[in-house]
């Protein structure tokens, strides 16, 4: 940016509520956070004693066209142990009606964007990671563990993590 003024584009879907795809808090949260990572801030540091650490998100979007429906699939918000940050999409794939609710990688390209993303952490940060966490909201197929084992096979600890939500909830006594 010449100028080094942040910017952020907001769409109906951003400010109108019958518009959006997103409850009001979690559109609000998106921009704010990614306004703050725009200004040089970093959205969330996990602190590490141990060794060097890619944290990586795996998650998955549609991109609708006249034409066709396709998915693609992204490692998003891959961070170093420093908070170093980088996104990568990943190749198109083709739409699967019975995996809408859990979208899996082929093994292939599974394997091919674990290899983008550490060859992406290793131009950045000089290095490879002695650690990698991968994460995503649905479980690891047999394809997706096998493709991104053989990619990070170099990698001594690789971690395979699925997030998802859950009502069991910890509050803070008094609070």
């Amino acid at each position: 940016m010449a100028l080094q003024t942040p910017v952020q584009i907001a769409t109906n879907g951003l400010l109108l509520d019958e518009s959006a795809k997103q409850d009001p808090a979690t559109r609000a949260w998106n921009s704010s956070v990614a306004l703050f990572y725009k200004t040089g801030g970093i959205p969330g540091r996990v602190r590490s004693s141990g060794p060097e650490t890619c944290y990586i998100g795996v998650s998955f979007h549609h991109l609708k066209t006249t034409h066709r429906q396709l998915m693609y699939s992204s490692f998003a918000q891959a961070f170093s142990s420093e908070g170093e940050g980088f996104a990568l999409r990943g190749d198109a794939v083709p739409r699967n009606p019975g995996d809408d609710r859990n979208p899996h990688l082929k093994e292939a390209r599974a394997n091919t964007l674990a290899q983008r993303v550490i060859a992406q952490y290793g131009e950045r940060t000089g290095q490879y990671p002695a650690r990698v966490v991968m994460h995503k909201t649905a479980r690891f197929d047999d394809e997706e563990h096998r493709g991104c084992g053989s990619a990070l096979s170099q990698i001594p600890v690789v971690e395979f993590v699925n997030l998802s939500s859950t009502d069991f909830r910890i509050v803070h006594r008094g609070a």
